[in-house]
């Protein structure tokens, strides 16, 4: 009970010593303030340490910003990254589609169908131009005009993903076309798609996914089998025939396919700031300043990229995955224009960095993992791949960001921002792009060959002590 007393004595005493403190400051008569703003008042009073207190006053009676001692600010960024929309497959590569039945031989009395050209089926998916959210921390020192500041931005996340087709057609056939540079006859091999016995044209079931006839297709209608065995007449193998007459050439088909794409940035500078402060002279537009800084900035891009599906030709799941690192610094200038009226004060900000770009490539996956090479209805030749390919370049890569900014001081030392901020950077790789459609061990492209586009809004406070 007397512990308890104690306690609640104690809370009234703090609370009568806020409120007269409080009270104290909002009753003083405008104080002379220093040029060079922090503790330095020629008269009246002081409230550097409290960050609640009520906003200072000029002669003028207008509210006086801090612009002296450390300061500290946070920014909840909304942006957006501008994609490099792609094509899942080469777009070079001329495909005819499949001879299902194949020539004269069949066909004596005419010519069948003729095949047309097999287009890549995704021809425009992403990366699309995709919002994510991130923070902005900035913060430092400021004394009679000049100080220094330091920014950081981390865990900026721009990632989507999208999912196509949703399995097997009803004929057998994957419906998603991806066409490959590949080595010659590579995705050649034997078919299983009649269900005639004597394996001859006959009704398709269920493509390449079907029962067939258990045997591969007679497709020169010699009536011999892609594999035949010869015996002897004690019926003993001697020799095996291949009539590969009998082979096709596949076309690549996805019986689903998942796209994503993700793009991490991450930032930060250090920067040397100078300031032209006019805000505390007694004549028009005295709330302007301008301010000129240079330091150094750091910026780290991380681009992935890949898609992952299953296929009726390459059998089990076949993925790939492209990163694409752009590692960015240089020295960095900044130009600065502000000015206050009343409470609110507008910002406008520009800077341009001078990037050297270091960038780190890899690319990783699996291709036809359950694949049974030789087998009908896949390539003859073929097999499970698993690949990891890398490689680095350099480049320079210019950097330019403009902030339009607007605050409102609720405080001495606290206002709250409201702004956006806009940032180009050319000359670096986008890992969509680098991805070379060629089996079976894939490839890398030339890097340095994209820019990007990153803006949005950002909402946040800033603090003075």
């Amino acid at each position: 009970m007397i512990a308890r007393n104690i306690t609640k004595r104690l809370a009234t005493l703090l609370l009568i010593t806020a409120c007269a403190s409080i009270a104290s400051a909002q009753n003083a008569i405008g104080p002379l303030y220093s040029p060079y703003g922090g503790n330095e008042f020629t008269e009246g009073y002081t409230t550097d340490a409290e960050w609640f207190s009520p906003v200072d006053f000029d002669f003028d009676n207008r509210p006086i910003r801090k612009s002296s001692g450390y300061f500290f600010r946070y920014d909840k960024l909304s942006w957006a990254a501008t994609g490099e929309r792609t094509t899942i497959g080469d777009p070079n590569v001329v495909v005819l589609s499949e001879i299902i039945y194949r020539n004269a031989e069949i066909f004596p009395d005419g010519e069948p169908v003729p095949q047309y050209v097999i287009n890549n089926g995704l021809q425009d998916v992403a990366p699309y131009t995709t919002f994510g959210w991130g923070n902005r921390y900035e913060f430092g020192h400021q004394n009679k005009g000049n100080g220094w500041m330091i920014g950081i931005i981390e865990g900026l996340d721009n990632a989507q993903e999208n999912v196509y087709a949703s399995g097997p057609q009803t004929s057998g056939f994957g419906s998603i076309h991806i066409n490959f540079v590949t080595p010659p006859d590579y995705l050649r091999g034997f078919r299983d798609y009649f269900s005639n016995g004597d394996n001859s044209p006959g009704t398709v079931i269920n493509g390449p996914g079907g029962p067939g006839s258990g045997t591969p297709d007679d497709l020169d209608g010699d009536l011999n089998e892609a594999v035949n065995v010869l015996v002897d007449a004690e019926d003993e193998p001697i020799a095996i025939i291949t009539d590969f007459d009998d082979s096709s050439l596949f076309n690549v088909r996805f019986n689903f396919l998942r796209v994503r794409n993700t793009l991490e940035t991450d930032a930060i500078e250090i920067m040397k700031t100078h300031q032209l402060d006019n805000r505390h002279k007694m004549q028009k537009r005295y709330g302007n300043f301008a301010e000129f800084a240079y330091g150094v900035r750091f910026l780290r891009m991380r681009d992935e990229f890949g898609f992952n599906g299953t296929s009726d030709l390459f059998k089990g799941l076949n993925t790939v995955g492209m990163v694409a690192v752009n590692q960015i610094v240089g020295p960095q200038i900044r130009g600065r224009w502000s000015t206050q009226r009343g409470r609110w004060n507008v910002d406008i900000d520009g800077r341009f960095v001078f990037g050297y770009n270091i960038q780190d490539f890899d690319q990783f996956g699996t291709w036809g993992e359950g694949m049974l090479t030789g087998e009908p209805n896949a390539p003859e030749v073929a097999q499970p791949t698993t690949f990891a390919n890398g490689r680095r370049e350099d480049d320079f890569s210019p950097l330019v960001e403009m902030r339009v900014e607007s605050s409102y001081q609720i405080t001495s030392s606290i206002a709250l921002r409201l702004g956006y901020t806009a940032m180009f950077i050319d000359n670096i790789s986008r890992a969509s792009q680098l991805v070379q459609y060629r089996l079976p061990d894939w490839g890398i492209g030339e890097g340095g060959q994209q820019d990007i586009f990153l803006n949005g809004v950002n909402v946040g406070f800033d603090l003075v002590y």
